[in-house]
């Protein structure tokens, strides 16, 4: 492998970044992962290296915002859930 699979490895990466924020896709993140570790065992780290790493800490940057995204977005969810629940409970002493 070279640097180009590298870097092709970061295309792909800014493309599924590049998806709407509220659609997390985890398999294909989780896929691209595995591909993307694969590439950077085999880079040869020649004259390009410094974009690789420079575009990295660019599309590092991205993917953790938009991990803040989801996260925040699954704390809302869960604390909607667990209303849910509670409200479920309260109803429950209402039966006849």
């Amino acid at each position: 492998m070279t640097d180009l699979d590298v870097l092709a490895a970061l295309d792909r990466l800014e493309a599924l970044l590049a998806g709407p924020a509220n659609q997390p896709n985890g398999d294909a993140v989780a896929t691209w992962h595995e591909a993307f570790k694969r590439a950077l065992a085999g880079a040869e780290r020649g004259p390009r290296w410094g974009e690789v790493q420079a575009r990295g800490r660019v599309l590092n940057n991205l993917l953790s915002q938009r991990m803040a995204l989801v996260r925040a977005a699954r704390d809302v969810l869960g604390r909607d859930l667990a209303k849910v629940a509670s409200g479920r409970r309260a109803l429950k002493g209402y039966r006849p």
